[in-house]
């Protein structure tokens, strides 16, 4: 039998019609305007993708490969999607890295003193890099028993900088930290995520650290990409070494 639309109807799809009905449409005008626009599913692809393919009869023991091979065609475009908004996501958190970061060089940058970059340091660069505490960190000379360093400098033991970061290593990341007392100071308790940076000031200088503590576990994490932070300890590197007027 027909309606007055010439769509066929089937007792099967009477439950769906009622169910479209109540939904205020009726599965005889969705097949309508289908017919009318072929080119809607062209048009609309991600609603052919949430769609259930039909399944095919072909007696018991055999299986239908057509239906198969869409279900797992239907898997991957939603696996790349997934890996589409991954990928947007990383690259907007790179991004608003390394605004930070630019943010940072250029506050350094305009310092009026020696004494100014360290305050842009130890307290400025904070909030720049949405860190809880930032520490710049210098190891004592050995024989010196009571070095008196800049004001925001924290003194290091000998060997101290190898044993956060790893010999010859120019940063760490470590996931979960217990805040390092010397490091961070009363700063300390709250640390529980940290990333730690070489400075490489001058053959005259011992061995410094920039370190950013966060409250967080997790914030900072091995395999996580450290080229920013590098180039961030680099162009402090540089600026201590310029306004000390020491060799490279």
């Amino acid at each position: 039998m027909r309606d007055n639309g010439g769509v066929a109807s089937h007792p099967s799809t009477q439950p769906a019609a009622r169910a479209g009905a109540q939904n205020g449409f009726a599965e005889d005008d969705v097949a309508r305007f289908l017919l009318a626009n072929p080119d809607f599913l062209n048009r609309h692809p991600e609603i052919l993708a949430a769609l259930s393919p039909p399944k095919r009869k072909h007696g018991d023991g055999v299986i239908d490969l057509q239906h198969a091979m869409l279900e797992r065609l239907r898997g991957e475009v939603t696996q790349l999607k997934d890996t589409q908004h991954e990928l947007i996501t990383a690259t907007r958190g790179n991004m608003t890295s390394t605004a930070r970061v630019h943010a940072c060089v250029l506050a350094m940058l305009e310092s009026s003193s020696f004494e100014h970059m360290i305050h842009i340091v130890t307290h400025d660069m904070t909030q720049m890099l949405d860190v809880d505490v930032t520490a710049l960190c210098v190891e004592k000379v050995p024989g010196d028993s009571a070095p008196i360093p800049p004001r925001g400098v924290r003194i290091l033991d000998p060997g101290d900088v190898d044993a956060l970061l790893g010999h010859g290593k120019d940063a760490a990341l470590v996931e979960e930290e217990t805040g390092h007392p010397v490091v961070f100071g009363a700063a300390a308790t709250l640390v529980r995520s940290a990333a730690y940076m070489r400075l490489k000031i001058s053959p005259r200088t011992p061995p410094g650290m920039l370190a950013l503590g966060s409250r967080s576990t997790g914030n900072f994490y091995p395999g996580q990409a450290t080229e920013l932070l590098v180039f961030l300890a680099g162009v402090l590197s540089l600026s201590i070494r310029s306004w000390l007027d020491l060799p490279e």
